[in-house]
């Protein structure tokens, strides 16, 4: 479900959803150029915390 049609029907509350788009693709594009295998995160630890990161950006309490 894209950023917008979450907000059309209620699931998601952002008064910017194309802005919120924006800023949910650049976690997932950027993560590319800083991660690296071994490092200081591992991956199930990154991709829980991203979770929670995104329903940050469009959750509950956002506008």
């Amino acid at each position: 479900m894209g950023v917008g049609r979450g907000v059309a029907v209620g699931e998601f509350h952002v008064a910017g959803p194309r802005l919120t788009s924006t800023a949910l693709l650049s976690l997932g594009i950027d993560i590319a150029r800083w991660y690296r295998p071994g490092g200081e995160w591992p991956p199930d630890e990154l991709a829980d915390r991203y979770a929670e990161l995104a329903l940050q950006l469009v959750g509950p309490g956002r506008t």
